[in-house]
């Protein structure tokens, strides 16, 4: 588990530096944002993150495009339903297309592009309250549930 874990950040972190490389207006203002809260000469900390709206922004658009799994953790529906036309027996494992949500065009504004901005000044978490971004699973079994 632990190492599976390691390996979805690792494999986050490269996508967020690969959309960096690949948009370098972009890394230059993360870069202008860290040095003006964190200075020059001082550690980054924790508590430095609140502050740096441009880099969480940067960090939830790399998550939309590059999602850790591209299918979230199996559900089973509780009882028998009907969605969008479709008849769902009770007991059928339902998987979640967290790949396809993230480049929905009914969720998100020109969905292909890498564009941190429209994150800004908005309330949309990675916690899997907003069903367009849920690249951890959404409800009791999301992994940042309880942060």
């Amino acid at each position: 588990m632990l190492l599976a874990g390691s390996e979805m950040m690792s494999s986050s972190i490269e996508w967020a530096l690969t959309e960096l490389l690949r948009h370098p207006e972009a890394m230059a203002e993360v870069k202008t944002e860290i040095s003006k809260v964190v200075g020059p000469n001082s550690m980054f900390e924790e508590s430095d993150i609140e502050n740096l709206p441009y880099m969480q922004a940067v960090i939830k658009e790399s998550l939309r495009l590059h999602p850790p799994l591209p299918f979230l953790i199996p559900r089973e529906t509780i009882q028998d339903t009907k969605f969008m036309g479709y008849d769902i027996p009770k007991g059928t494992q339902v998987l979640v297309n967290a790949w396809a949500l993230g480049r929905d065009p009914e969720c998100w504004d020109d969905p292909m592009s890498f564009k941190p901005e429209r994150f800004l000044g908005s309330k949309i978490d990675v916690k899997g309250q907003h069903y367009g971004l849920i690249p951890f699973s959404a409800g009791r079994e999301c992994v940042l549930a309880c942060l």
